[in-house]
């Protein structure tokens, strides 16, 4: 006979918590990867700027 064990509830919770919180971060990013800058630059080409601007690059 089997006997119920909850560790399998909590990795459950613990697998669907992780399946909502990817959820949320992919959402996010999609949202946000479709905003452009106001002078067009990608988020890597404004680092590169920085970088260059204080002689680091």
């Amino acid at each position: 006979m089997y006997w119920y064990d909850s560790t399998y509830i909590l990795v459950l919770i613990g697998a669907l918590l992780s399946m909502w919180a990817s959820s949320r971060v992919n959402s996010a990013f999609r949202k946000y990867s479709r905003v452009r800058s106001r002078n067009g630059i990608t988020g890597a080409q404004a680092a590169e700027r920085l970088l260059h601007a204080q002689g680091d690059l």
